[in-house]
């Protein structure tokens, strides 16, 4: 999962049980940074309180359900949720975390999802996409 420093987002290894997928990471990092997660300097930027995000594993890709507007969260919010979704385990596939595609699915918004990619620095990326002639 990633949580935040004064350097920006960084990646904190935990055991996954058997069988964990994206939910399981993303429920880990709603519960925020363990003590010794703490004690080396990781926060977190995500809104304290009892919120759900739903994730969904698909080919390649993650389909993350936020209870908030993208608008709502702190950039540094929205890289720890997109990079925890891309690096999380049981993505099928076998893509590498860069290379996952999380698709953002904000909360009342009837628009399609937005998809992004997390990059080498632990950054939300738009995926570019590519239409005739370009």
């Amino acid at each position: 999962m990633y949580f935040v420093t004064p350097h920006g987002t960084w990646p904190a290894a935990r055991p996954a049980p058997d069988g964990a997928g994206p939910q399981t990471a993303l429920d880990a990092l709603l519960a925020g940074p363990t003590r010794s997660e703490r004690a080396r300097g990781l926060v977190t930027a995500l809104p304290a309180g009892t919120h759900r995000v739903r994730a969904q594993a698909a080919a390649g890709a993650v389909d993350l359900s936020l209870p908030w507007l993208v608008t709502e969260l702190g950039r540094e919010a929205v890289n720890q949720l997109v990079c925890t979704a891309a690096a999380a385990p049981g993505i099928p596939g076998g893509r590498q975390p860069a290379d996952v595609v999380v698709r953002i699915h904000e909360s009342g918004m009837p628009s399609g999802a937005w998809p992004v990619r997390c990059d080498e620095n632990g950054a939300a990326a738009p995926v570019e996409t590519r239409g005739p002639g370009r």
